[in-house]
C-alpha cells in the first residue's frame, strides 16, 4: 500500500471552542437515586452471570459499558451536570439491561443493527471498558469493504460515558447518500485526543476493523474543534494511516493558542508531541526545493494548495471521495 496523506483542510478561523461549561447539577433526588441503585444491581448481576458463563467478552463489553456508565456517575455525583442527566442514567441502564437479556438468549440483535450504535471494548491502558459510536449505512451489507470515517469530537465540559451513550443512540437523520461507516470515539472526554484519548482512538479502530469490513486504504481522520486539532496532531504522527485529513477549527500551535510568549521548561520540552508545524506550499515547484531542508529539520504537515477543499463545500467533498477512490485502487 502506497503511504500518501491527501491534505483535506478546513481550517476556520476562531479558538477553540467549548460548547458547554462546567456546571455542578443537583444530582438525583434520595428516590431517584434509589431507583438508578436498583437498576444497577440488577445489571451488575446480570453482566457477573454473563461472565461467568463464559460469555463472548466482546460482546460482554457492549453490555458492561451502561453499568459502568451508571455506576460512574453516580460515583461522581458532580458528573450530574444537568438536570435531564438523571432520566439520562435510568436510561442507559434500561439499555443495558435489554442487551443483557438479549445476550443471555444468544441474540445480541445490536451486532446486526443499521443506523446508530453503541459499541464498546475492554482497554489495554487500563483494563475499563470504553464505548464508541457508530454510524452504520442502510448500504453496508459486509460483502464488501468499506470506507471508514473517524470523527472526533470538540471538547465539551459536560460530556461523560452517560451524556456520550445518550448522543450517540438518539435518533438522527442518515443520508441515503452515505456510503461508510462512521466511527465516534469517546477519547476519554476532553483530552485532546492525547495519552489515553489517543491510545482510546486507535483501541476503537482496531475494535471496529475486527468487527465489520473496513477497507485499510480508505480511513479517513476528521474532526472539528478539539477534534480538529488532533486530527493535525494524529495526522503528522501517523500520516500512513489515513487517506485524507479533516481538521476544522483545530489548533497547532500552543503558545499563540493560550495567548502565552514562554512556557515553563516541563512544558516546553513537550511541545515537540503536542504542537505540529504546518508548511503551506504553492502550485509552482520551482519554489519547493528551498524548503526541503527546513522540513528535513523540522517535520510537519505539508499542505499543497491546489489539493486545498473548502470546509463542508459539496463539490469539495466529491473531490475528496474521487482521491481516495482513486488512491485505494492503486
Amino acid at each position: 500500500m502506497r503511504s500518501r496523506l491527501l491534505p483535506l483542510l478546513a481550517l476556520t478561523a476562531g479558538s477553540l471552542t467549548l460548547h458547554g461549561q462546567t456546571t455542578v447539577g443537583a444530582g438525583p433526588s434520595a428516590d431517584q437515586k434509589l431507583a438508578i441503585e436498583k437498576k444497577l444491581t440488577e445489571l451488575a448481576s446480570r453482566v457477573d452471570a454473563l461472565r461467568a458463563k463464559k460469555a463472548d467478552a466482546a460482546l460482554l463489553a457492549d453490555v458492561d459499558i451502561y453499568r459502568k456508565a451508571a455506576a460512574y456517575i453516580l460515583r461522581f455525583p458532580e458528573e450530574f451536570a444537568k438536570p435531564e442527566y438523571v432520566a439520562y442514567t435510568m436510561s442507559v441502564l434500561d439499555t443495558g439491561l435489554t442487551r443483557a437479556k438479549e445476550l443471555e438468549s444468544g441474540a445480541p440483535s445490536w451486532t446486526k443493527r443499521k443506523g446508530h450504535v453503541l459499541r464498546a471494548y475492554v482497554s489495554r491502558v487500563d483494563g475499563s471498558v470504553q464505548p464508541y459510536g457508530l454510524t452504520i449505512p442502510a448500504s453496508y451489507d459486509g460483502s464488501r469493504p468499506m470506507r471508514l470515517d473517524i470523527w472526533q469530537h470538540g471538547t465539551d465540559r459536560t460530556l461523560n460515558e452517560v451524556a456520550f451513550i445518550m448522543q450517540q443512540e438518539r435518533d438522527r437523520p442518515i443520508s441515503s447518500e452515505q456510503d461508510y461507516i462512521q466511527l465516534e470515539p469517546l477519547g476519554r472526554t476532553n483530552v485532546s485526543y492525547r495519552w489515553a484519548g489517543e491510545s482510546d482512538l486507535f483501541e476503537s479502530l482496531a475494535s471496529v476493523q475486527q468487527r465489520y469490513n473496513i477497507d485499510p486504504r480508505r480511513i479517513v481522520l476528521r474532526g472539528f474543534s478539539m477534534g480538529g486539532a488532533s486530527s493535525w496532531h494524529l495526522g503528522l504522527h501517523h500520516p500512513g494511516r489515513w487517506a485524507a485529513i479533516e481538521a476544522g477549527a483545530g489548533y497547532t500551535e500552543t503558545r499563540r493558542y493560550g495567548k502565552r510568549e514562554s512556557l515553563p521548561p516541563y512544558q516546553e520540552a513537550m511541545l515537540h508531541y503536542y504542537d505540529a508545524v504546518v508548511y503551506h506550499m504553492g502550485n509552482d515547484h520551482r519554489y519547493h526545493a528551498g524548503m526541503l531542508e527546513v522540513m528535513r529539520m523540522h517535520p510537519g504537515i505539508v499542505v499543497f494548495h491546489d489539493f486545498a477543499l473548502v470546509h463542508m463545500a459539496a463539490d469539495g467533498k466529491r473531490r475528496v471521495v474521487r482521491l481516495i477512490e482513486a488512491d485505494a485502487a492503486c
